[in-house]
């Protein structure tokens, strides 16, 4: 069976199982199905979206969830407090976004959105709310982040991410040049996906990442900082570092100062983790060390 088929055979149901576990493999969490019913039975478009549909479509069990809408913020929190649910109407919501908490735990909710990006190296400066699911979706980075689901199993995929999730690639929605220069913090983010699914990048993403290099320098050290980190410890972080030497990246002024800081703080990090890293499996340690030594030379 391919990994089309595996795709069907899951997601071809009226509607997912529950586990007693909210959040388990190739499961919709329980809560973000709660939110999404809620959503459409006032008369709303909702889905997951992003990278928990990318993880449930790998069988992985998502770390977070996250909602997509075509309900403004102010109908967002309506719903939800009907419903008796806390809302969170924090600086999100000028970017559309209301926090729900169900059970101590938190999900974002974000109204159907466009961006428009302009002297900030990562911040949108304007964003306007969209009508359409497969509008929001053509803003997020990567193909295989650019997936929604809806309670029923049908999984909206406008860009072949799923395509691309059974190549292993990784790939933009629309060009490269145009993603990356408009939030230059995909460039680590990035590196850090091919490390934690062990993909191959796209060469057509390879080739654009040169013209946003410009921009890292108006990055938040901190946002850079915690990229390199979960770069660092993700199981294939040799790949992650490759693709940062194969692209030039590492050479350019703004990222190799960027890098090396934050490099400098993280080895300590690193040594800290050496005997965990070689109980798990010391292939990954090695790979890891190799692709450390190769970084900062």
């Amino acid at each position: 069976m391919n990994f089309m088929d595996d795709i069907k055979e899951q997601l071809l149901k009226k509607e997912f199982e529950y586990d007693a576990v909210d959040a388990d493999r190739g499961k919709m969490d329980r809560n973000a199905s709660a939110i999404i019913g809620a959503l459409e039975n006032s008369g709303y478009e909702a889905y997951a979206v992003g990278g928990c549909v990318r993880d449930l479509l790998l069988a992985k069990a998502p770390h977070d969830w996250d909602i997509t809408t075509s309900a403004k913020p102010e109908e967002i929190i309506s719903v939800m407090g009907r419903n008796g649910w806390k809302t969170v109407d924090g600086a999100g919501r000028r970017f559309g976004t209301v926090i729900v908490v169900i059970n101590h735990i938190a999900y974002e909710v974000t109204t159907f959105r466009n961006e428009f990006y302009g002297q900030d190296s990562h911040r949108p400066e304007n964003i306007t709310f969209s009508s359409t699911l497969k509008e929001d979706l053509s803003r997020r980075d990567f193909t295989v982040n650019a997936l929604a689901i809806g309670r029923d199993g049908v999984v909206y995929d406008y860009f072949d991410g799923i395509k691309d999730l059974g190549n292993k690639k990784l790939r933009t929605v629309g060009k490269a040049e145009e993603r990356f220069r408009e939030d230059a913090l995909r460039l680590f983010r990035a590196c850090r996906f091919i490390g934690q699914l062990d993909f191959m990048a796209d060469k057509s993403l390879v080739r654009g990442m040169a013209s946003a290099f410009d921009r890292v320098s108006g990055l938040s050290l901190e946002r850079v900082r915690e990229e390199v980190e979960k770069l660092l410890v993700s199981p294939f972080a040799a790949r992650g570092l490759d693709l940062l030497v194969r692209t030039g990246f590492y050479l350019y002024r703004a990222v190799y100062l960027s890098v090396k800081t934050a490099g400098r703080k993280l080895l300590g990090f690193c040594r800290s983790y050496h005997t965990w890293w070689i109980y798990r499996s010391k292939k990954n340690f090695i790979n890891l060390m190799a692709g450390i030594i190769l970084w900062l030379l």
